[in-house]
């Protein structure tokens, strides 16, 4: 055989390895990035879409083509349902575009890829405070050229499809998946992530309180401590400047496309505050809230976007935490200190989206939401700081347990009563 017979054998035999690799991950799609029947949403039946939430949540809302998106953590991608009578009654099809463990960066990417796909109208964005940290990375499983960033960059995201369709690990997916045996369902078409993972976490760590202080251990204190002080979270570059400039993007962007724009401080846990506190970023934690706040109404925005600020010490966020032991009661707000259930995303946008009747069903608690503006800002600020005294006086005991949780996490042991 000549050198370039077998070459061209060569050639086409890799040709067509490569096409029968990428059909049968085609045809099995892993990660609904080609399915027809992502035109109805995120197909349940595909166990690994959780874990790839970013890749399939693009393809998935490109082919949706939603009027209004939901973008943030996974407090918003579980509590926030955008099937909610809320939205529904301003004519919004919407699509729960949120991610875990979002970074800024990634939630302008996404609502910027959401425009680009068309026909976007509004969409309500939470403000974490982790996500302006200018050391947050993106998430393994964020694929930079899924995501669009215009209306006419549709190439970029087809190749970055033909590439993935055509990989081993691809491969590797779509065997897993085919191996797997049918389990409830983590996510529902529509984005939102269901009870499935938060109701296994809770019985795993022997109940809501051991899921408490699990998830302020694991997810915040042991991580936060773990690194020197120069490292720890912050909003602020070295040359002092914050970083907005993502945020900046998203105003740009919505202000071009005539898309309305709702932001919320999410409605965590008093227990989060308090161990936000106890490791020292309590002051950073509202120098970032007033930065991102002035910013936003500052920065001239043709369709002026509404901040609500769900966070504080109010009657939803000190609901009562079960006591130790105690492994079959639920709260009605609640799966641990971070994540809200669905029961506090309905008030949330019914409050937002000013639904009256949701309200009056919902029996929405008059201190829960507050529209903030550059001139309530610190009023909003003062108002906080004498319910988390009054919290501390009334919970000394929750108190005491989140500042033994620091203490004991800690090197060289926080002087937790200066920070009180």
């Amino acid at each position: 055989m000549s050198h370039r017979l077998y070459i061209f054998v060569l050639a086409v035999a890799l040709v067509c390895g490569l096409a029968a690799i990428g059909i049968f991950n085609a045809i099995v799609d892993p990660l609904e990035l080609v399915s027809p029947a992502g035109a109805q949403g995120l197909d349940t039946r595909k166990p690994l879409v959780n874990v790839y939430a970013r890749m399939s949540k693009a393809a998935v809302d490109c082919r949706l083509k939603p009027s209004f998106v939901i973008l943030g953590s996974s407090r918003s991608q579980h509590a926030l349902d955008p099937r909610s009578p809320a939205l529904t009654a301003r004519g919004y099809r919407a699509f729960n575009l949120a991610f875990p463990g979002s970074s800024i960066y990634e939630v302008r990417r996404a609502f910027e890829h959401a425009v680009a796909c068309g026909s976007l109208r509004g969409a309500l964005i939470e403000l974490d405070f982790m996500a302006f940290d200018i050391r947050q990375h993106n998430a393994p499983d964020f694929e930079e050229g899924l995501f669009r960033r215009g209306p006419g960059d549709w190439l970029r995201p087809a190749l970055e499809v033909l590439r993935l369709l055509t990989s081993l690990d691809m491969t590797k997916e779509s065997i897993d998946t085919l191996r797997m045996r049918p389990s409830p369902s983590e996510f529902e078409p529509d984005g939102r992530e269901t009870d499935v993972v938060f109701e296994s976490r809770v019985e795993r760590w022997g109940g809501v309180r051991g899921a408490f202080q699990q998830s302020e251990r694991a997810q915040y204190v042991r991580p936060i401590l773990a690194e020197p002080l120069p490292l720890r979270p912050n909003f602020h570059y070295p040359d002092g400047s914050p970083n907005t400039a993502d945020l900046a993007a998203i105003l740009d962007i919505a202000s071009r496309n005539h898309v309305q724009l709702w932001f919320f401080f999410a409605p965590v846990h008093a227990r989060q505050l308090e161990t936000f506190r106890a490791l020292g970023l309590w002051p950073l934690l509202e120098e970032w809230k007033d930065t991102v706040v002035r910013f936003t109404y500052a920065h001239g925005s043709a369709s002026l976007p509404e901040i609500w600020d769900f966070s504080g010490y109010n009657s939803v966020t000190t609901e009562t935490v079960p006591a130790r032991g105690d492994s079959t009661s639920r709260m009605s707000g609640y799966w641990e200190s971070s994540h809200i259930r669905k029961h506090l995303g309905d008030l949330i946008l019914a409050r937002i989206f000013d639904s009256s009747s949701l309200q009056a069903a919902l029996q929405l608690p008059p201190d829960f939401g507050v529209q903030l503006t550059p001139a309530n800002i610190e009023a909003n600020r003062g108002r906080i700081r004498i319910e988390a005294s009054r919290y501390r006086r009334s919970h000394p005991l929750e108190v005491a347990e989140v500042e033994k949780s620091v203490e004991r996490a800690s090197v060289a042991p926080l002087a937790v009563s200066q920070l009180r």
